[in-house]
Parts: C-alpha cells; sequence; structure tokens
C-alpha cells in the first residue's frame, strides 16, 4: 500500500517490528567487547610491569615484597573475575532479550524460573511454526553448552566434577583451556576469545530467528 505521512513515523512499518532488539543486541555485544578490552589491557600491563619488578629484584627480600602486595600477587585472580563476571552478564542480557522477543510474538509468554532462553526460544518457534537451518542447531547448541560453563565458572569459579558441566567441556574441548586437577576436579580458564566467540554464537541466532520472523510476517501480509 500507498506509504502516507503518518507512516513515515511508524517504525514497525519503515524497519519492521523487530529493528529496535536488534540494535539493542548491537549495542550490548560492542559495549561487552570494549569491557574485554579495557579489563584484558589492564591485566597485561600489568604482567609487564611486575615481571619489570622481577627482573630487577637483588636479592630475596625484593622477591618477598612483591609477594607480599596483594594487587599483584591477586592480579591473575583479577582477570579471572572479570571473565567470569563477564560471561555471567553476557547471558543475563541475552536471556533478557531473548524473553522480550517472545513476548512481543506470543503476548502473555511467561518465562520459567529455569531454562529461560531455551523455553523463550521454542515459544518463538512454535508461536509462527518456525523451521530453523542445521546452521541454527549447531550454534544453538554450542550456546547451551556454554551456559553450562557459564554456571561452572560463576557457581563454582571454574572448578567442576558435575556431569553435565563436564559434557558441555568435552563438546566444546576445542575452544575451552582446561586442566585435570589431582583432586579430580576439571578447571575451566576463560579467555577473552572465548567470551566474543559465544558472543558472535548469541549475534547470529537472535538475528536468524528475527529474520526468520520477519520473512513469515512477509509472507502471511502477501498471501
Amino acid at each position: 500500500r500507498q506509504m502516507c505521512i503518518r507512516d513515515r513515523y511508524d517504525t514497525t512499518i519503515t524497519m519492521g517490528r523487530y529493528w529496535h532488539l536488534k540494535d539493542w543486541w548491537k549495542l550490548i555485544v560492542g559495549t561487552f567487547r570494549e569491557y574485554l578490552d579495557h579489563n584484558v589491557k589492564l591485566f597485561n600491563d600489568k604482567e609487564i610491569e611486575l615481571s619489570q619488578r622481577y627482573a630487577a629484584c637483588q636479592d630475596e627480600s625484593d622477591y618477598a615484597n612483591i609477594a607480599m602486595e596483594e594487587k599483584e600477587v591477586y592480579n591473575f585472580w583479577l582477570l579471572r573475575s572479570v571473565l567470569n563476571a563477564g560471561l555471567m552478564y553476557l547471558y543475563s542480557q541475552f536471556e533478557r532479550k531473548m524473553v522480550e522477543l517472545a513476548q512481543i510474538v506470543s503476548p502473555g509468554y511467561d518465562p520459567p524460573y529455569g531454562g529461560v532462553i531455551e523455553s523463550a526460544c521454542e515459544a518463538i518457534r512454535s508461536a509462527k511454526g518456525l523451521e530453523l537451518s542445521s546452521l541454527w542447531i549447531g550454534s544453538w547448541g554450542c550456546i547451551k553448552d556454554f551456559l553450562q560453563i557459564r554456571n561452572a565458572c560463576v557457581h563454582r569459579d571454574g572448578v567442576t566434577d558435575e556431569l553435565r558441566h563436564i559434557e558441555a567441556i568435552h563438546r566444546l574441548n576445542q575452544f575451552l583451556k582446561v586442566i585435570d586437577r589431582p583432586d579430580g576436579n576439571m578447571e575451566i580458564y576463560l579467555t577473552k576469545e572465548n567470551l566474543i566467540w559465544i558472543s558472535d554464537k548469541m549475534t547470529y541466532c537472535y538475528e536468524l530467528l528475527i529474520d526468520e520472523l520477519e520473512k513469515y510476517e512477509k509472507k502471511k501480509e502477501e498471501s
């Protein structure tokens, strides 16, 4: 139909119902990467500073003085906490945007206490009868597996012997740095690259889901 003046100010007509969700997600991922860049640089700068201090040590007392400084000794653990917290934040934002999309597609959708991401995806898919590609299934599987990594890192500081965590670790083995501990646990060491990789998977799935919704609605309008 011909667009009238009023329509030009209706973004649901000019840009689609979901454009703002895509834009918000891009903003979230963009600022998240800035967070990673800033904190990893801070850690790397501190690591260089520490190595220079060790190189300048003259005797055992100099080494002891460094070891007694909490900011130096715990520098590694600060980065670990930053990455663990970053993964928690990323999943909380993805969950929030998935629920928001589900509530637009299926008004009255009420997310459950657990399994929110999967529940929201299923609500969206079933509401429109969407058929998702095999590429989607592969990426979605990575998101669900990394959710188990997120749980292990947030609740157990990356040290786990839980079967659900270990199974996810094995499936994601090529993307993760993991060591077997003498106590029988596995310990996960997140990296900046891990978090960028999973944020890319989320972006792919989220945008693909919106694209499929838009195709469905356009086809319905034309029929």
